[in-house]
């Protein structure tokens, strides 16, 4: 192999290797959602919830008359807390705004509500 050619090669492979990192970390900074949606065992959808990060806020909703609610339960930095619907499957769509730091890794748990106790639990993860 020629000389020039080998020295440059470690140079090149720094390089991308730095390159590849920034533009993993570009990624991460610009933030990503979170979304939910609960199904029955019959299959239909009964309500769904969400983290959104233009703006740092939560969607959650009930759709279904069912008797049940919905709550989502974030957890991000040092933060948490929940967000419920639980006046039924009336239209209304819970909006709560928020203001997180950004580039945090954010964990949301959207589960049914049958009285106070969680079932029918499903998560996902996004980026504030």
């Amino acid at each position: 192999m020629n000389k020039k050619l080998a020295h440059s090669l470690p140079i090149v492979a720094a390089t991308t290797i730095a390159l590849a990192m920034g533009a993993a970390g570009q990624a991460a900074a610009a933030g990503g959602n979170a979304t939910v949606t609960l199904k029955n065992s019959s299959g239909y959808t009964v309500g769904w919830g969400g983290f959104y990060h233009d703006g740092d806020y939560f969607l959650v909703k009930d759709t279904f008359a069912d008797g049940k609610g919905v709550q989502l339960y974030y957890v991000t930095g040092n933060q948490s807390g929940y967000v419920r619907d639980t006046n039924g499957a009336n239209g209304d769509t819970i909006r709560v705004a928020k203001n997180f730091p950004e580039g945090q890794r954010i964990s949301i748990r959207v589960c049914q509500l049958e009285g106070q106790a969680p079932v029918n639990c499903h998560m996902a993860w996004g980026t504030t």
